[in-house]
């Protein structure tokens, strides 16, 4: 069952072990160290120590601070998500699961239809479970394609180029769609596309395009109350969101950055952040 976002982040705020969490110690410590190694560097210097020792030992102390840096900020993202996302998504629902490890599946996202061309398919940190009865997933992806840039020593270099990041899931319902209705973020020139669907709200028809082959059972799915739905959705996240219903699925795409990502100079237990995730 679904519960109070002011609710669940009460809890969360309350716990002292959670709340100390913040990214700000780590960063402060290692400004600290480079700082006071810089002031003794610069008396031992002044003193008439060599200069070339001086480097070495100055060097040997950067690069241990940066690879102390790289390491603490992987640890501080594991515990951020194992502890505060997942308990996050547990106190909203406690039908469903938080796992950076869950993979949602290629071939899930072949069969929403929804997809352009693409090279690669990553998949992560995915929400799973039950909403009200009925099967939910969802995870966070990132698609790139190969792109030549340039040649060099006569061979062309290519590169990894993002094209979409951001959630991609399915609620499985138990109605079967027997035709695919696409719904995705408005764009003029498929205005006049044959298989465009005219809906009645200007509010959903200045942010979607609806189409179906079958523009019959469009109109019959997408009822006053769901089209409002999908409005209060888009008016929430501020972000382009596609779907797609087929089958016995309703599949969802959302552009959006990484949502599971800890707040960079704030406390762990950040409202702003925990808001968006609350709301998709």
């Amino acid at each position: 069952m679904k519960k109070d976002f002011d609710e669940i982040y009460e809890v969360l705020e309350k716990d002292t072990n959670l709340s100390k969490m913040n990214p700000m110690k780590n960063m402060i410590i290692i400004f600290g160290v480079v700082l006071l190694t810089t002031i003794v560097l610069f008396l031992l210097l002044k003193n008439g120590f060599e200069v070339l020792y001086i480097s070495i030992v100055g060097l040997v102390i950067y690069i241990c601070s940066m690879i102390f840096l790289v390491i603490s900020k992987e640890k501080y993202l594991k515990e951020y998500k194992n502890n505060i996302i997942s308990r996050f998504v547990s106190n909203y629902n406690g039908e469903l699961q938080f796992n950076t490890k869950y993979d949602i599946g290629v071939q899930n996202f072949w069969d929403s239809e929804l997809p352009v061309k693409f090279d690669k398919f990553i998949s992560r940190d995915g929400v799973f479970g039950k909403i009200s009865d009925e099967e939910y997933l969802n995870s966070s992806y990132v698609i790139t394609r190969k792109k030549v840039r340039r040649m060099v020593d006569g061979k062309f270099q290519t590169e990894n180029v993002t094209l979409f990041q951001g959630i991609f899931g399915f609620v499985q319902i138990s109605n079967i769609i027997k035709e695919t209705v696409f719904i995705k973020s408005d764009d003029f020139l498929k205005t006049y596309n044959k298989k465009r669907v005219e809906l009645e709200s200007k509010k959903f028809e200045k942010k979607f395009d609806c189409f179906s082959d079958n523009k019959i059972i469009a109109l019959q799915l997408l009822t006053p109350d769901v089209i409002e739905v999908i409005n209060q959705i888009q008016e929430t996240l501020k972000v382009p969101i596609e779907f797609s219903l087929k089958g016995n699925r309703i599949y969802f795409r959302i552009l959006i950055e990484d949502i599971y990502a800890p707040p960079r100079f704030s406390k762990a237990v950040n409202k702003k952040c925990l808001a968006r995730i609350y709301n998709i």
